[in-house]
């Protein structure tokens, strides 16, 4: 029996040196995969917040131009001139193309192959953006059976102001 006769201390020892040894190996790679991870997340963070601050101010840009268009416009439905009226819908009515197309991927033609891709049962909002692009071609084709008063064309500041808020474009 003289296997059992091992000294099991200098054993026991030899062993507590190699888990030192390796628990030091791991306490140190731990550390480092979790600087480099770190590294690795404020640089994937920081190409994020990049990407997203650049969209923003280019949203933000395209907002302020919209925005200064239709500023520009608006006291055009509010002059005695009834060509200044229809001068007023005819280019809201583009301003309103460019909203829709903003929030909708749209392909087509003219803007009234456009808007029929758009449901109105999902957006309600296009029944009134219908009414005004027509209220548009009827005034651009010089309808002989309308008659545009004032009162439309408020009527119509109305509709796009209101759709170009439902759109988020003011």
């Amino acid at each position: 029996m003289e296997f059992l006769s091992i000294d099991f201390t200098s054993v026991l020892h030899t062993i507590k040196i190699i888990a030192a040894i390796l628990s030091l190996l791991f306490f140190a790679g731990g550390v480092y995969y979790y600087i480099k991870l770190k590294d690795l997340d404020e640089e994937q963070e920081k190409r994020w917040n990049e990407h997203f601050v650049v969209y923003d101010k280019e949203e933000k840009q395209e907002k302020n131009i919209f925005v200064q268009e239709w500023e520009r416009m608006k006291p055009l439905f509010f002059s005695p001139s009834v060509n200044d009226w229809k001068i007023a819908v005819m280019e809201a009515d583009g301003l309103m193309e460019k909203c829709i197309e903003s929030a909708f991927a749209l392909e087509g033609n003219s803007f009234g192959e456009k808007l029929k891709q758009i449901s109105s049962q999902k957006y309600p909002f296009m029944n009134e953006v219908w009414r005004l692009h027509k209220l548009r071609n009827s005034l651009a084709h010089n309808d002989p059976n309308l008659h545009f008063v004032q009162r439309d064309a408020l009527n119509a500041l109305r509709g796009f102001e209101s759709i170009f808020k439902k759109l988020s474009c003011l």
